[in-house]
């Protein structure tokens, strides 16, 4: 039996990390891994997600108290006894699990790098996160055994040049359902009479609310659309801390009627079938999982240029600058309709590497110390 500590459940719902680690737990439990979790908020919703893995839920202090912290994580992996601790953070900031589990003499340190920048709004907290991370991330080298990417540019963002030329260092995909993403005309005809949008142009966009997923420039996308187009509705799913604020000012703008805010879904891939264009302005991301997805739902997709090129699955996908402005979006959003949808049969090679069958392997050879 092989002990693993996982780091660090957040939001759940909500958070993009907190739904692959519990897809990882789903995936790889059994009688080769015990995996436990370490979490900065415990609540009932994660206990009850962890209950029938019998997994053990532990709760730390936050980066507040990083001495705190690192003494509380230390002592869980001593008394603990695990073979390996395995942390997913997005800023090297948040490594004093690392230095905890080095301080432990933990055998296995494995660091996950899940973004690609700091999603932080105000101009000086995110200078002063920048300098950190680039500071701390010159140490990781030395705390892990093993260093994992979700994408080639969140590799860059997170490790040194000489980490990611070495062979502790591997991207692992995240993981896309393809089965229930393929196009379906007859759950497309559905759902847009339930939404009441089946003679509009339906463009759709799925993601939290805040600095990274860069929703207000939706907002001026959807004005400039809405003056070319009257049939034009925006479908957009997700929540956040910016979800009031841009609803507030989506009623200034005068689009509230144009838009349908449909707050966390669990039926996103329904929801995709009914899209006609799917955009994705991100200032950045580490993986967008949504845009394989919505390119799985045969949809045109229009993504940041700032965003990894491993966000493409083909000819589907156009490639705009979030620095041209809502006009610009709103061109390329117009130009790509109509269009035939595209079999995912073109992209079966491409996307056995966002498969759960190759993730589980890679992941399991990777705890295992194999």
């Amino acid at each position: 039996m092989t002990r693993i500590l996982v780091g660090y459940l957040t939001e759940m719902e909500t958070s993009g990390i907190d739904r692959y680690l519990l897809r990882m737990l789903e995936n790889l439990r059994g009688e080769s891994l015990e995996i436990d979790f370490l979490t900065l908020h415990k609540t009932q919703e994660m206990e009850t997600k962890l209950a029938p893995y019998h997994s053990r839920l532990y709760q730390i202090s936050s980066l507040k108290h990083p001495i705190r912290q690192y003494r509380e994580t230390k002592r869980i992996l001593k008394e603990g006894k695990y073979d390996a601790v395995y942390l997913n953070f997005s800023v090297a900031i948040n490594s004093v699990g690392a230095w905890a589990a080095k301080g432990a003499k933990t055998p296995k340190v494995i660091l996950h790098s899940h973004s690609s920048y700091v999603d932080e709004e105000k101009r000086l907290v995110r200078w002063i996160c920048i300098v950190l991370h680039s500071c701390m991330r010159l140490f990781l080298g030395c705390l892990g055994t093993d260093f994992v990417a979700c994408s080639q540019k969140a590799g860059e963002w997170m490790f040194t040049q000489k980490v990611r030329q070495s062979d502790r260092y591997q991207v692992i995909h995240n993981t896309v359902n393809v089965d229930r993403f393929l196009y379906d005309e007859e759950v497309r005809k559905e759902v847009r009479k339930q939404l009441g949008v089946e003679d509009k142009l339906v463009i759709g966009h799925v993601g939290h609310y805040c600095y990274a997923k860069n929703n207000f420039f939706l907002l001026d996308i959807m004005k400039e659309v809405c003056q070319r187009r009257s049939d034009a509705v925006l479908l957009a799913v997700g929540t956040g801390e910016d979800w009031e604020a841009v609803k507030e000012k989506a009623k200034q703008m005068g689009l509230a009627d144009r838009i349908l805010f449909l707050g966390v879904r669990h039926d996103v891939n329904r929801l995709m079938q009914a899209m006609d264009i799917f955009v994705l302005p991100s200032r950045f991301e580490g993986q967008p999982i949504v845009a394989l997805e919505a390119q799985i739902a045969g949809l045109k997709v229009i993504l940041s240029d700032r965003l990894t090129r491993e966000s493409a699955l083909g000819e589907a996908c156009v490639w705009e600058s979030i620095d041209h402005g809502g006009q610009r979006w709103a061109d390329r959003i117009l130009e790509s309709w109509p269009y035939e949808r595209i079999s995912i049969q073109k992209y079966a090679d491409v996307m056995k590497e966002y498969s759960q069958e190759e993730q589980c392997r890679k992941l399991r050879l990777l705890l295992e110390g194999k």
